[in-house]
């Protein structure tokens, strides 16, 4: 059983209680018949804070994507910053705004927890409901296509246990031609899609975590010694790590041997990159342009017992967790909290 530090309940400002990140029930705010006309039938879960510019530019998407199942999450404003209880104010009145019809639930937190337990509880909360699902944090818009490209993916490995994950983000550019799902030992979080059975294998706090399996993930020397030194960081909450969520998620693959299956192009584009609250490796930044055209229809996916690619997988891992891009993406955490107050 996973361990987690209890957290308190939370509140929807202004309106009503909701859940709290151990809470297993959930406070319905608007419950309005599922649209068989519905565009999307995939729940999706919609996690936001303090940002209003970005949560509205995503909103302005899922209100023409019209969603038949939403559930959103937001952690709570921190004590002492005037600011965020305004802007979290501001942020949450956006994703009210409904005007389809839809089965949604709000996840409002009175306090604020952080990104560690208020992301991966939130996560909780979701799978707690469904089966499988989308996650989009307020700074990751995607393209149409996405939602599609995820529903089909959800589909096609519902009982496939290896397929753990699905990327909506592809950082370099493959070839153009291809229309082929590809799998990769790295999930990535800027827009992603999984299931229920998979994310019961995460644990937020590595305990028991089994290091010395790494060596049958990671064949590489340089690669091993890498992924090791990253976990036992996230396992000890060493600065910079102390309050992550998604290394655990990495570490949870690792663990199972699973793996993320990936669109052929990039669905996702960071707007946080774009206003300067995230740094990344310039590669990742140069990739960040969504295609203009492309279709999820036109895309195959390959059987569950595909190798991963080695050569799309070695680029990945220099380009965002060799050591110097870390640092660039831990440098700029820090300085995004101290820009904007963010918690992500």
């Amino acid at each position: 059983m996973r361990d987690r530090a209890a957290v308190p309940e939370g509140f929807r400002l202004g309106v009503t209680r909701g859940d709290a990140p151990e809470s297993k029930a959930s406070s319905v705010l608007r419950r309005t018949p599922r649209n068989p006309m519905s565009m999307m039938d995939t729940p999706v879960l919609f996690l936001i804070f303090n940002r209003p510019e970005p949560t509205e530019k995503i909103w302005d998407l899922l209100r023409k994507i019209r969603p038949a199942t939403l559930r959103i999450a937001a952690d709570g404003p921190r004590e002492g910053r005037a600011d965020d209880f305004r802007n979290c104010a501001e942020t949450r009145r956006i994703v009210q705004r409904i005007d389809w019809k839809c089965d949604v639930k709000y996840r409002f937190l009175e306090k604020n927890y952080g990104c560690r337990r208020a992301v991966s509880s939130a996560i909780d909360w979701f799978f707690s409901e469904f089966e499988e699902g989308i996650i989009l944090e307020d700074d990751c818009l995607p393209h149409r296509e996405f939602f599609s490209f995820c529903s089909a993916a959800l589909k096609t490995y519902r009982f496939d246990e290896r397929v753990m994950h699905v990327n909506g983000t592809v950082h370099f550019a493959p070839d153009s031609a291809a229309r082929r799902a590809w799998f990769s030992r790295y999930a990535l979080v800027w827009g992603w899609a999984s299931w229920r059975r998979a994310w019961a294998k995460y644990d937020p706090r590595l305990f028991r975590y089994p290091f010395d399996a790494l060596s049958e993930v990671f064949s590489d020397a340089e690669v091993l010694a890498r992924w090791r030194e990253l976990l036992k960081k996230t396992a000890d909450r060493r600065p910079g790590f102390d309050d992550t969520w998604d290394f655990q998620w990495s570490a949870a693959l690792f663990a199972a041997d699973g793996v993320a299956v990936s669109p052929p192009v990039n669905l996702i584009r960071n707007i946080g990159m774009e206003s300067g609250t995230h740094e990344m490796p310039d590669g990742a930044a140069r990739s960040a342009a969504v295609p203009r055209t492309f279709s999820a229809a036109e895309i195959t996916f390959p059987p569950a017992s595909a190798m991963t690619d080695p050569g799309a997988d070695a680029r990945i891992f220099d380009m965002i967790y060799r050591k110097k891009a870390l640092l660039s993406r831990i440098a700029g955490k820090i300085g995004k909290r101290a820009r904007n107050g963010e918690n992500s």
